[in-house]
């Protein structure tokens, strides 16, 4: 449930002997940005479980639970920062067939110094962007 309309790009990134892309939405009227992105395992590292996954990153979430989405267990916090993403960032991380899925809402609020925003953050950012119902729209095959 990525907000619609133009402002939609496509990353791909070769991390680690891995590879990975990743869907990126802005909602235009906060500035708000929303994830889904999906990274092949390295091989030998393919049934890793996802307390493991969490445990070995460099970065730790805050506020940390587990979420199931589609019938697939995985953690959902607020990211500490560090490895180019700001502290504030809300994920979910799942390991799911040999790979890591991951879905992430980033705040105008928290990113906005980070890549040159200069408009003031909305009040009721939050209620705008609606992150719950970005995340709970996570499905797997």
């Amino acid at each position: 449930l990525l907000p619609a309309g133009k402002d939609r790009q496509t990353k791909r990134h070769n991390q680690f002997g891995a590879s990975s892309e990743e869907l990126i939405g802005r909602r235009r009227e906060t500035g708000s940005q929303y994830s889904i992105g999906v990274q092949r395992l390295p091989f030998g590292a393919q049934n890793i479980s996802i307390d493991d996954f969490v445990k070995a990153m460099p970065a730790r979430l805050q506020n940390q639970h587990d979420v199931t989405r589609g019938g697939v267990r995985g953690v959902s916090g607020t990211y500490s920062g560090g490895g180019g993403v700001p502290a504030g960032v809300e994920f979910e991380l799942f390991v799911h067939n040999s790979k890591i899925v991951f879905a992430a809402y980033m705040p105008y609020s928290v990113i906005k110094d980070r890549t040159g925003g200069t408009r003031k953050p909305r009040e009721n950012e939050r209620e705008l962007d609606k992150p719950g119902e970005f995340f709970e729209s996570l499905k797997f095959p």
